[in-house]
């Protein structure tokens, strides 16, 4: 057991002991929060991102601490422009793109559908690695985005539901009652640890840090709760990269 085996249980302990003290009523609309945080966020996080893309300042400033063109597995595909990768031969295309899918797993398929569409073209943005650099820094903005008005929709959530639970006194059924809302304090504290470990890989790729990314590595059960996967919150959380 590692850090990360004890977070993860920090969280569904702390859901837990919450839903058990809140009851089912206040514990059910806590999830029923969690859904309509995500929801919330999913719809604005594409303007918040575009807002923050748009600022050619602050992209500037943040694109002289990204290299991209490292990568690549040489400068001449780091500076190949896209309609030479595309038209003039498979190879350099291939490389590039392999390249990314061992380094950036999970960039590589953004990456991959920004070139192909040469979605870019408009700022002005011609080469591999200045391709790589956009798609990273848009993936990074929507990924923050998302998280940033979803933390801020559920605590704006959970405050009126602790306010409604305090004016209207949801009514107690006493031990059936503390079980249940424990179950639903589970449920919350599984769909954090999940939306968690959506997370953290992806931060990884972009963001190298060898001691968290061994402790993640060795994380018995985010290893266990990776495979269960039964809300597919990583592939939503993936969708958000485009």
């Amino acid at each position: 057991m590692n850090v990360i085996d004890i977070v993860i249980l920090a969280i569904f302990g702390i859901c837990l002991v919450s839903g058990l003290y809140k009851g089912f009523i206040a514990s059910g609309l806590t999830v029923l929060g969690f859904i309509v945080a995500w929801f919330v966020a999913k719809a604005a996080y594409g303007a918040l991102s575009e807002a923050i893309l748009s600022n050619s300042s602050l992209m500037g400033v943040l694109s002289t601490y990204l290299e991209a063109a490292d990568f690549f597995p040489s400068a001449q595909i780091a500076s190949a422009t896209v309609t030479e990768a595309l038209a003039s031969s498979t190879t350099i295309w291939n490389n590039a793109l392999a390249a990314v899918q061992e380094r950036l797993p999970f960039i590589a398929e953004a990456f991959a559908s920004n070139v192909n569409t040469q979605a870019f073209a408009s700022l002005g943005i011609t080469t591999l690695a200045d391709y790589l650099d956009q798609t990273i820094w848009t993936a990074a903005f929507q990924l923050l985005s998302f998280i940033l008005l979803f933390f801020i929709s559920y605590a704006v959530v959970t405050l009126l539901i602790n306010l409604l639970s305090r004016v209207l006194r949801f009514p107690a059924l006493r031990g059936f009652d503390a079980l249940v809302g424990g179950l639903f304090g589970l449920v919350r504290g599984y769909l954090l640890v999940m939306l968690l470990l959506a997370v953290l890989p992806m931060a990884l790729d972009v963001i190298n840090i060898p001691t968290v990314d061994a402790l993640y590595s060795e994380s018995t059960l985010a290893s266990i709760l990776g495979s269960m996967q039964l809300f597919n919150i990583q592939s939503w959380i993936q969708s958000l990269l485009y």
